[in-house]
């Protein structure tokens, strides 16, 4: 039985609930000094010393709680925290705020059994464990290398919204929810009814944008075989028409010396078009370089791999920017005047089906044009779109930039940019300088605020690991608390995770299996194996 404490026992206070035995209970409900009643009652720890956990120190470092008690503890750098609990019992573990005070940044709770390693973190940790029933042991030891991490259940939890969460889904993904993806599900049945077109959107930094993607540890041929190309070829293999007829911005390839034709040979560029930034800040997006051409009439080009017969074109506006022409077969479509307010804009062009290719060229010296981007594809034959949106060394400042309207995931916060499902794959140049996790997981919230602001779904990534020896931030132990953000962020809003990082464990174990093209950035083969389970959620949903 367990009573309500009406005066003071055993280190409890007034209107304490707890638990003796029963011959105990009865003579306290006797002498008036509890009830059974427990109405107005409330759940209360015994603090017992904290303890600072060590591995070498393992004596000394381990702790058993007993029903109704609490204690701190204090676990190193590194270092992986383990709990169990005895049969039938009952309790919670509380990662607090390392700087100071009493709110949890995550909590566990404790049942019968082992929970999943709690770990590694960068920098000291802070933690309280109760146990309110049973028995309820810690300890620790050092971070086992590779060793995949292990998200936390979120069975029985409810999102911001209070939507409850689901606990399964395709294998390596958490929280699948496909009521949070309705926007991508239509999308998905009005291809396959041959109703209308689909985007997905790949949305991160050089991995994304294809870094190895081609072998060798540059980006030169990349874009026909990054995640987006394979995502692409996998739901065509799987009876989901896909292509990658786009382009938006540069990626920022430029800032390791590659050429926008050397990247994607689709792209051509005539003297004065540049991807270089030298000209005018303004052109930097969240997603590298907008092609720019201030000096001359020569004309910049991009060729499909599939017939078109629409263009769905982007590009900057500003007081002082000129006006370019849009054409096909040298027949000019449209002339687009750029000198208005300051603003993205999105051209919708049109023209007759066939293997074409579409010519920008500015109309008059002097004012200069911005091209961020341009979708195209077959009206007659709906497919999906799927884009690549990525920074070779951008991190989630980056896409949260929003001087211009055209910087970061503004174009998506202002509603120019709708693709109907973002993947969104971002933090390992992050982790690697040492950001914040406050402010990571602050900005990666404010991006994924953006992307569903102007209607698309989300779904979010976890980043890959890098080596140990080179980039030790971005690699176990110390790269976890950055995987556990993205984890939190997820299952704050709801969205599905797919679960990279865990698939892949560490560098260290993938590498000799071929899937790295240098210390940090995965080849193609990867981002093949990558965009299966990318797909099989898409597919799923």
């Amino acid at each position: 039985m367990t009573v309500r404490l009406l005066k003071p026992y055993a280190q409890r206070p007034v209107g304490a609930i707890a638990t003796f035995d029963t011959s105990t209970e009865a003579g306290m409900i006797e002498a008036k000094g509890a009830s059974a009643d427990l109405t107005g009652g409330f759940e209360y720890f015994v603090t017992r010393p904290g303890l600072r956990l060590q591995a070498p120190q393992i004596a000394v470092g381990t702790l058993t709680l007993r029903a109704a008690e609490q204690a701190p503890a204090l676990l190193p750098e590194g270092q992986v925290l383990y709990v169990s609990g005895a049969v039938g019992a009952v309790g919670k573990v509380h990662r607090l705020d390392p700087s100071g005070g009493n709110t949890p940044l995550q909590t566990w709770t404790i049942g019968t059994g082992a929970l999943a390693p709690i770990g590694p973190y960068s920098g000291q940790q802070r933690f309280l464990m109760t146990c309110s029933i049973g028995s309820v042991d810690a300890s620790v030891g050092n971070a086992a290398l590779g060793v995949p991490r292990i998200v936390k259940s979120v069975a029985g939890l409810v999102d911001n919204d209070g939507v409850p969460l689901p606990a399964s889904g395709p294998a390596g993904v958490l929280n699948f929810n496909p009521s949070r993806m309705r926007k991508w599900c239509v999308a998905k049945a009005r291809v396959l009814s041959k109703a209308g077109r689909g985007v997905i959107a790949l949305m991160g930094d050089s991995r994304t944008t294809g870094f190895g993607a081609a072998g060798a540890a540059n980006f030169v041929g990349a874009r026909a075989k990054n995640r987006a190309a394979q995502l692409a070829a996998f739901l065509n293999a799987r009876g989901l028409p896909s292509h990658t007829d786009s382009f938006f911005c540069d990626g920022n390839i430029n800032s390791v010396g590659v050429t926008a034709p050397q990247y994607d040979p689709r792209i051509t560029m005539g003297a004065g078009w540049t991807n270089s930034g030298a000209f005018n800040v303004v052109q930097w997006t969240g997603f590298g370089i907008a092609f720019s051409n201030l000096t001359t009439l020569n004309a910049m080009t991009f060729t499909p791999d599939n017939p078109t017969d629409t263009a769905d074109v982007y590009y900057l506006t500003r007081p002082g920017f000129g006006s370019f022409t849009i054409s096909v077969g040298g027949n000019v479509i449209k002339t687009v005047d750029a000198n208005v307010a300051q603003s993205i804009k999105k051209e919708t062009v049109t023209f007759p089906r066939g293997a074409n290719t579409i010519t920008f060229m500015p109309v008059a010296l002097g004012s200069g044009v911005f091209v961020y981007g341009c979708d195209c594809y077959d009206s007659t034959m709906p497919k999906i779109s799927v884009w690549t949106l990525g920074n070779s060394g951008g991190g989630v400042a980056n896409l949260i930039y929003n001087t211009y309207p055209w910087e970061g995931t503004q174009p998506f916060k202002l509603g120019v940019m709708t693709p109907d499902v973002v993947i969104l794959d971002i933090g390992v140049n992050d982790a690697n300088s040492a950001m914040a996790l406050a402010t990571y997981s602050q900005r990666l919230t404010t991006i994924v605020d953006n992307v569903q602001m102007g209607g698309s779904n989300c779904i979010l990534s976890t980043f890959l690991p890098a080596s140990l020896a080179s980039w030790p931030r971005a690699a176990p132990p110390l790269v976890q608390p950055y995987w556990d953000a993205v984890t939190s962020v997820a299952l704050a809003k709801g969205l599905p995770l797919i679960d990279h990082a865990s698939r892949f464990g560490s560098y260290e174990l993938a590498n000799p299996l071929g899937l790295y093209a240098d210390t940090l950035h995965q080849n193609g083969v990867a981002m093949a194996d990558q965009a299966q389970i990318d797909g099989a959620v898409l597919l799923a949903a």
